[in-house]
């Protein structure tokens, strides 16, 4: 008796299921960019939160295929779940925890829930623009191709101090961003020099 009890009262707790909303999703997503702030300078937590934004989108997906919505609501929804690729693209990229080229509008939007700092270290002098990202004592540099035309891309790197240098032939496609450079493992080395730098059309 006390059993079929138990099961008449915990019985109505299954029949009620809340959906999570748009500003629901929005506000994890900015949790995850707060998150991100603090966090970057760990790798295994930037890759957590690349995938809890990957989550998001997911669970979005999921969320319509289950319910009806009306064309507004839809539209709603999707417009959170670019933003969420968006960022789950953005951490794999300035967080350089995953092979992830966000585009310039996806690394905009995303940037924009970040409130990351973005300074322009070339731009429109030689074949690629490069960008670096300042999260407080983190900093990456990115190659960004705001061209229309996909390029492979050559160039040499070196530490302000010359202790460090490096080069890389590399792939972009068009209007998209790649991460080149970050001083996780160098926290006082912040600024690099970039020349060397040759473009083809691939």
């Amino acid at each position: 008796m006390k059993a079929f009890l138990i099961y008449i009262f915990l019985l109505p707790l299954g029949w009620t299921y809340y959906n999570d909303t748009p500003s629901d999703f929005d506000y994890k997503l900015s949790r995850i960019a707060r998150d991100f702030q603090e966090k970057v300078i760990s790798k295994d937590d930037s890759e957590d939160l690349m995938r809890d934004a990957s989550r998001v989108a997911d669970d979005i997906d999921d969320q319509l295929k289950k319910e009806d919505y009306s064309a507004s609501e839809i539209s709603e929804y999707k417009e959170i779940k670019k933003k969420a690729e968006a960022l789950e693209s953005y951490i794999g990229a300035v967080g350089g925890c995953a092979n992830t080229f966000p585009t310039i509008e996806q690394f905009n939007s995303a940037n924009r829930l970040v409130g990351s700092s973005v300074t322009s270290v070339i731009q429109s002098k030689f074949c690629m623009d490069y960008i670096s990202v300042t999260i407080g004592d983190y900093i990456a540099y990115l190659c960004q191709n705001s061209s229309i035309t996909n390029l492979s891309v050559k160039y040499q790197w070196k530490a302000s101090n010359g202790m460090n240098s490096g080069s890389s032939e590399m792939n972009l496609s068009n209007k998209s961003i790649r991460h080149i450079y970050d001083n996780r493992d160098k926290p006082s080395q912040k600024k690099i020099s970039i020349f060397g730098i040759t473009c083809k059309p691939f």
